[in-house]
């Protein structure tokens, strides 16, 4: 979705974003190190702490790939038609699912920039279609929900066919943000909540910490002792306590980041005048 929206608005800034992303970085790795020495009983040492600052994390490294590609994309994409667009979807669909997700020669399971330029490119096409053929695209957008569990339901279902086929191994592939069911799913729910006309203080400032959330679960640090725990908690309580776990984890880290993420806009403002000037 970070992704979908920055191509939705487009990315107008260079230096700002990658300052925001770099400082995002940096805290919220330190602040989940902090917890999982506080709470999981980590054992506390600088090398640990450093570590803790995932720098290999591939989307953070590929989302920054994508902002330093803006100028580029945003230059090609004014002014370009809804049909263009769908002509330059078709041949990036080309490169990322026939040459990458089946044949395996690029682009083998999503996680890079490449796959980000053909959700960016789609996630704006879905605006000129908006601004060209609204009433059209109203009509679209109220099926795109629908679109959106069908491929889910497809989705499920060939996860379930892995499992019991006992190919299970192959789902890392199976879950490739290049999967055609994976990109048809976030392109129908994108197009249904771009047309919803919602405004609510409270939705933008929960969705303002999503980014934080991701990035406070995901540290090398924490994530082989979150899965030990996880693990624990399902053999004790199975899926239900799994799905309460996610909720309070989820909720936890939400109001951590909210309150964070100001804290980080500040710092991202300061460093940039100091660099302008």
């Amino acid at each position: 979705m970070f992704v979908l929206i920055s191509g939705y608005f487009g990315i107008r800034k260079l230096i700002q974003p990658l300052l925001k992303l770099g400082i995002d970085l940096v805290v919220y790795g330190l602040i989940a190190y902090i917890l999982g020495v506080l709470f999981l009983h980590i054992d506390f040492s600088i090398s640990g702490m450093a570590h803790g600052i995932d720098l290999h994390n591939w989307f953070v490294i590929h989302f920054a790939l994508l902002i330093l590609m803006s100028p580029i994309l945003e230059s090609a994409l004014q002014g370009q038609t809804s049909k263009t667009l769908q002509k330059w979807i078709f041949l990036l669909m080309i490169i990322n699912v026939v040459f990458g997700y089946i044949l395996g020669y690029v682009n083998i399971n999503g996680y890079n920039y490449l796959n980000f330029i053909l959700l960016y490119v789609m996630a704006r096409y879905i605006r000129v279609l908006k601004e060209e053929h609204h009433k059209f695209c109203e009509t679209i957008s109220k099926y795109s929900l629908l679109g959106y569990v069908l491929s889910a339901f497809l989705l499920v279902a060939g996860v379930m066919i892995l499992y019991y086929s006992g190919h299970f191994h192959h789902s890392d592939k199976y879950f490739g943000y290049n999967n055609p069911l994976i990109l048809l799913s976030a392109f129908a729910l994108f197009c249904y909540f771009s047309s919803l006309k919602i405004q609510s203080k409270t939705i933008n400032t929960i969705a303002t910490g999503m980014f934080g959330v991701f990035l406070m679960h995901t540290p090398p640090e924490i994530i082989p002792i979150r899965n030990q725990y996880s693990s624990v908690i399902f053999k004790s309580y199975g899926y239900t306590g799994l799905m309460l776990e996610a909720v309070g984890l989820f909720v936890i880290l939400t109001f951590i980041s909210i309150f964070i993420e100001q804290f980080n806009k500040k710092i991202v403002k300061h460093i940039y005048v100091i660099i302008k000037k």
